[in-house]
């Protein structure tokens, strides 16, 4: 969250595709990437919740289940 500001737009065209690709996904999604000269690569899509999660809690400073309901 907010931590590479610079490909927020390149994030959210992403998530766009993922969102396309795999109909039905709703609620808390986690996907990991890797950033190698400028490429983006899909690592992993977990439609659940994950370890991200505790961390995405603290730099909210809220519950994102809040967020999703």
């Amino acid at each position: 969250v907010n931590a590479l500001p610079e490909y927020h737009q390149v994030f959210t065209a992403l998530v766009r595709k993922i969102a396309t690709a795999i109909p039905g996904l709703n609620g808390y999604v986690g996907v990991d990437v890797i950033i190698d000269n400028g490429h983006i690569y899909v690592v992993e899509i977990n439609p659940r919740v994950t370890t991200s999660y505790i961390a995405l809690r603290e730099i909210l400073n809220k519950n994102p289940a809040d967020l999703i309901l």
